[in-house]
């Protein structure tokens, strides 16, 4: 006998995700429906509250094909959103996994955020602006050496 099961989505368990532009990324919906059968589950992902091949007709960004699956004996679905290239327009779009059968349904709201640039042109910079100031320190005390050689001196009687 069937269990009367709303679908309960377990990934994301993040409310965002970051994302580099121009960058290629797979946001995956995954929903546990129990001894329910799939069959039974729809699973899709929205972009301002509209389905995805709407908001982006250019096809930039997709929703993948349904994989069912089970897993100790336990039903699962899962439905990738796929992004060819992100751009910041993906920045300001709510995406929405939307998960619903005739018992009820659930409903995950993620945003992609901006990866933080990082630090490693900074870091790579420090080498380089040490030798700087190191090469800067030799010449400096090489002039004020070469400057005291022209200086008058007492001569030893």
């Amino acid at each position: 006998q069937e269990k009367r099961i709303t679908p309960i989505i377990v990934y994301p368990t993040q409310k965002t995700t970051s994302a580099a532009l121009g960058s290629k990324m797979t946001l995956p919906c995954k929903v546990f429906v129990g001894l329910s059968s799939h069959i039974h589950t729809d699973v899709e992902w929205l972009a301002n509250d509209t389905t995805v091949d709407v908001v982006y007709k250019e096809s930039r960004v997709t929703q993948g094909e349904r994989q069912e699956m089970v897993e100790n004996g336990e039903n699962f679905i899962e439905v990738p959103l796929i992004f060819d290239s992100v751009e910041e327009v993906d920045f300001y779009t709510d995406f929405m996994c939307l998960a619903q059968n005739r018992y009820g349904y659930q409903v995950l709201p993620t945003r992609v955020k901006q990866e933080a640039v990082g630090l490693s042109w900074y870091i790579a910079m420090i080498p380089i602006a040490l030798a700087c100031v190191i090469l800067a320190g030799m010449c400096i005390h090489k002039f004020w050496k070469w400057r005291d050689d022209k200086g008058y001196t007492i001569a030893k009687v």
